[in-house]
């Protein structure tokens, strides 16, 4: 039997976590580039990290769930971070794009 922790997430999880974000919908993200880690950085400094619960066994991370509300959203898009991986006009698109998706109200 495969022994898996649940746990909230803590800062030390954050790149972890936007890698996880990237890769799980990489096939959206693909609009804006096919390189995964550089969208995993543009997302990383928007994550909130306290609406975070991640699985993990060892000292790897196998996934993660966020719990949003009308409160406030798992991911806030950070344009100069999209523009500064994925450079000006893609970045520009696609924090356009990204607002649309994850600053709907709940």
């Amino acid at each position: 039997m495969i022994t898996v922790d649940i746990r909230k997430a803590q800062e030390a999880d954050r790149i972890n976590l936007s890698r996880i974000i990237a890769t799980g919908f990489e096939k959206d993200f693909s609009a804006l580039t096919k390189d995964m880690d550089k969208v995993a950085k543009a997302l990383c400094s928007g994550i909130k990290i306290d609406r975070f619960y991640v699985a993990q066994k060892g000292e790897r991370l196998l996934g993660a769930a966020a719990c949003t509300d009308h409160t406030g959203r798992a991911v806030y898009p950070r344009r100069a971070d999209l523009r500064a991986n994925l450079g000006l006009i893609i970045g520009t698109f696609g924090y356009y794009v990204l607002c649309a998706e994850f600053m709907q109200p709940l």
